[in-house]
């Protein structure tokens, strides 16, 4: 398989909240894709233009598949029967006037009618969830499940909630699937060595938050966990990107990114430069984009970005990884400006374990330190390989200095 250009949207339901960015995989960098407005269809026009030159994996960051009771579900009814995948249902939800249309009473909901609002109060998607369930439907797929993600079918009145931007994409790939096409739809029609054996592009799903962890992390990826940031404040967007900058895979492939202004001031920018950074990454290191548990080509689908994490370990947050050092060298064309010292004292004389993802906090002093480090059990993400009880001790010290100050 041989992929050219990652071009990664970040996608929601108004023009305003979506945002591209392309890898070049021969040339190494990542750069901004302006195009006005992004649309589907523009989007799948710029992945023609660079399908002139080479393959393009075009994905993005909305659901692009079924809960699989759903679609047992669905084949079901009257008109729907000849559905044999994902992609053959979709034209044929389109010419369903109100399968795109979000209902707010628990009462409406159908097959006919999936996408709705969770209305205030306590309660709200639980009846959703109840009614779906009245005719042997969940409402999330096994990978949503999985990482507590939310149902694809909520629109609104919760954070999180992926239906707006879902019924965008979907309408306008649902009206370019009938027709004679130049482009496959993976993992529906083949895997991606066979889709890009017939044809040049393939559009795909991707997951932020597993590509967060391709792009920011220095754990081998059988020790990485899914990873969350707050994007919506410019200070962790500059400390981010300075972060990635860092890594020492950008140094090491000699990975460019020249224009990170955009991301600066915007995070749907932001979360289109580091998909297209960390996916660059998985091809670059000949790591697996996907995970293939979690793959389905006929209702679920799959998603870029969860071959590169260990989904069965707790989620971390960005937070926690900034305090990692780096005795690697900086990427030579870039000079981000230095880290500061991540203090861990807290007040009240505590203290906080700076190892990510752990919460333990010591109180008074820093009294068991040492036997909270030196167990592996604890952290098993960090320095898995070092198992010896004084060597982690020593590990600790060398990366956490501040620590002890």
């Amino acid at each position: 398989m041989m992929i050219d250009y990652l071009l990664c949207a970040d996608w929601s339901k108004e023009h305003r909240g979506r945002a591209a960015f392309v890898a070049d995989v021969r040339n190494r960098d990542v750069r901004r894709v302006t195009v006005s407005p992004l649309t589907f269809e523009n989007a799948l026009a710029c992945a023609r233009e660079l399908a002139k030159r080479g393959n393009v994996l075009l994905s993005f960051d909305v659901p692009l598949g079924l809960p699989i009771s759903f679609f047992s579900a669905v084949r079901n009814v009257q008109g729907w029967e000849g559905a044999s995948s994902f992609t053959s249902f979709l034209p044929l939800a389109a010419r369903t006037p109100t399968f795109f249309v979000s209902v707010t009473d628990a009462n409406r909901w159908s097959l006919k009618q999936p996408f709705f609002t969770v209305p205030s109060g306590a309660g709200g998607k639980t009846a959703f969830e109840q009614a779906s369930a009245q005719v042997g439907v969940q409402l999330r797929r096994r990978i949503d499940v999985k990482v507590g993600g939310n149902s694809m079918f909520i629109t609104a009145g919760i954070p999180g909630s992926v239906g707006s931007g879902a019924i965008n994409a979907w309408i306008g790939l649902a009206n370019v699937l009938p027709r004679i096409r130049d482009f496959k739809v993976w993992p529906f029609e083949g895997t991606l060595p066979q889709l890009f054996a017939a044809g040049q592009i393939v559009i795909a799903e991707n997951y932020p938050r597993a590509i967060y962890a391709a792009a920011f992390s220095d754990i081998p990826t059988a020790h990485r966990s899914r990873m969350k940031l707050s994007k919506t404040r410019t200070e962790t967007r500059r400390d981010a990107i300075e972060y990635l900058l860092r890594r020492p895979w950008i140094a090491n492939n000699r990975v460019t990114i020249p224009e990170t202004d955009g991301a600066l001031a915007d995070e749907n920018q932001f979360d289109a430069l580091v998909t297209a950074a960390g996916l660059l990454r998985l091809l670059l290191e000949d790591e697996p984009l996907s995970s293939p548990i979690f793959e389905d080509p006929i209702a679920e689908g799959g998603i870029l970005g969860t071959g590169t994490i260990n989904l069965d370990l707790p989620e971390i947050d960005f937070a926690s990884v900034r305090g990692i050092r780096s005795d690697r060298p900086l990427a030579a064309h870039h000079e981000p400006r230095a880290a500061e010292p991540t203090p861990y004292a807290m007040p009240g004389l505590s203290y906080r374990c700076p190892i990510p993802g752990c919460s333990k906090v010591f109180t008074g002093s820093r009294g068991g330190w040492d036997g909270h480090v030196g167990a592996s059990r604890i952290h098993p993400n960090w320095k898995p390989h070092i198992t010896d009880h004084r060597d982690r001790l020593k590990a600790f010290r060398t990366d956490y200095p501040n620590f002890f100050e």
